[in-house]
């Protein structure tokens, strides 16, 4: 029953963030934003990598209340890629290991509820249906199904001419794979990659990028206990 009042007392959306232990560098500022459509988005910052400097990685998909355990949380971005996250406090998510069991460290795996809500806008690479019809572009993003208008600056109209040049009826959703950030409900090209004709999200096209969260994504534990 505590764990069902921490559920329903979140006000969404809500960012978390901290600090965590990272197997192969200097730690993880992670930053966790949970939106009320249960999707959500991530920012995993390694700290001290590549010569020294911080590299970014994002991750979006969606969460669930796991239904035998109302304070645990699964976030799913892919078939294969689950994390797991309990309620132990209406201002904090404490971090679970691959056995949906809390860590036995002394090291932090707690992420703090933030006063200001971060919509980890990215940019990020992206995956999902594009469709042009009339005067606007739209695209549902694969792993969250959730969808976005695509902005009309110069990236977005040279994505348009990209989906005409070849040959898509008006309004046929393609598949579409490159790098954006999203403002609000809408979604500005950064760069764009590839249209894959005759597939869709439930397939990978073949020669795609192959989407990961990087380094340890799923982390080490014993490698990290071993070095506390």
């Amino acid at each position: 029953m505590l764990g069902l009042i921490f559920l329903m007392s979140l006000s969404l959306p809500a960012t978390y963030s901290g600090k965590i232990p990272c197997a192969d560098c200097a730690g993880q500022r992670m930053v966790l934003t949970l939106f009320p459509d249960y999707t959500f988005r991530m920012r995993r910052t390694y700290v001290g990598v590549n010569g020294g400097e911080d590299k970014d990685f994002y991750e979006l998909g969606r969460w669930t209340r796991v239904q035998d355990d109302a304070n645990r949380l699964r976030f799913v971005s892919g078939p294969n890629e689950i994390q797991q996250y309990r309620l132990v406090g209406k201002d904090r998510l404490r971090m679970l290991d691959r056995k949906e069991k809390e860590i036995s460290s002394k090291l932090n795996y707690d992420l703090i509820r933030q006063a200001e809500v971060d919509p980890v806008a990215g940019p990020m690479w992206l995956r999902g249906m594009y469709r042009h019809e009339a005067d606007s572009a739209s695209f549902i993003e694969c792993r969250t199904g959730k969808r976005f208008l695509i902005a009309m600056d110069s990236h977005g109209v040279e994505l348009k001419r990209a989906y005409q040049a070849q040959g898509t009826a008006p309004g046929e959703p393609v598949l579409a794979t490159f790098t954006g950030r999203f403002e609000s409900n809408q979604l500005f090209i950064v760069q764009f990659e590839n249209f894959w004709p005759g597939t869709t999200c439930g397939r990978e096209p073949k020669g795609a990028q192959t989407v990961t969260v990087g380094r340890s994504g799923i982390l080490d534990f014993e490698r990290i206990r071993s070095a506390a």
